[in-house]
């Protein structure tokens, strides 16, 4: 109500928000901010070579 100060528009207002709520899911699933911060995430990660994995019987070679 203080955004507007008219209570006949807040139903109005909160129809709409849901609307557009509906409108986004049903274009992407995925919430914008959500998405940009896993592509900065993975953007942002260190480089690192893929390790060998050694098992017991790699270290008691005779």
């Amino acid at each position: 109500m203080e955004m507007c100060d008219n209570q006949q528009i807040t139903l109005a207002l909160l129809a709409s928000a849901f609307l557009a709520f509906g409108v986004s899911r049903a274009l992407c699933s995925h919430a914008l901010y959500g998405a940009l911060a896993v592509r900065f995430l993975r953007s942002a990660a260190p480089k690192q070579k893929p390790q060998k994995l050694t098992t017991a019987t790699d270290t008691h070679k005779n």
